[in-house]
Order: C-alpha cells, then sequence, then structure tokens
C-alpha cells in the first residue's frame, strides 16, 4: 500500500518538476541549501564555541538532531570512538518525537 502511494504522489509531482525547475531552478536550490545548511552550521558553532562540546559528540549530535542515520555512519566511520554513536542516541528519540509533534503546528502556522 505504502509503494504505491509513494508511485502515485511521485507520479503527479514529477508532472509539474520541469516546469517548476525551469522557472525557479536556481533561486529554488539556493532555498534548498541555505534552509538545510543554516541550522547546521549554527548548531555546530554554538555546540563547539558556546558549549565547549568536542567535535565527535558535535557531529553526532546534530545527525541526531538531523534525523540522519547516513551522516551518523560517516562520522562514525571517520573515529574508533563511539562518542558521535552516544551523543546521536540522547538527541535522535528527542528530535523525532518534535518533527512529529511539531508539522501539525507548522501547518496551521502556514494556513493549511
Amino acid at each position: 500500500g505504502l509503494a504505491l502511494f509513494l508511485a502515485q504522489a511521485g507520479t503527479q509531482a514529477g508532472s509539474q518538476l520541469v516546469d517548476v525547475v525551469s522557472r525557479h531552478g536556481v533561486s529554488l536550490c539556493v532555498a534548498a541549501i541555505l534552509i538545510m545548511a543554516t541550522p547546521l552550521i549554527v548548531g555546530a558553532l554554538v555546540a563547539r564555541y558556546c558549549l565547549k562540546i568536542g567535535m565527535l559528540e558535535t557531529a553526532g549530535g546534530i545527525c541526531g538532531a538531523m534525523t540522519s542515520t547516513p551522516g551518523l555512519g560517516a562520522a562514525t566511520s571517520l573515529s574508533d570512538s563511539s562518542l558521535p554513536a552516544t551523543s546521536y542516541a540522547a538527541v535522535y528519540p528527542i528530535a523525532l518525537v518534535l518533527v512529529t509533534a511539531l508539522t501539525p503546528l507548522l501547518l496551521l502556522l502556514m494556513g493549511s
């Protein structure tokens, strides 16, 4: 059921993809990069310089906050330490609950 839903949603969105990218391609890509990179950079700087958290813990915490398991894999592959996984495990459940709980609020604020 889920696969069929995703296939149908992708087919509907794909029909408009070329039009949207041709009209807003560069600005859409720049906006996406800024939206994704800003919290990542701010979080890393605050953790590293204000809170004095080590780089491995910061990497794991940011991966957990972004609910990015592949990011955790990259962070742990660069070190023999378990610190990234430990900080990921501490942050991930909180981030997952907040994303789930705050999505309806975001929709309400956007007027949908």
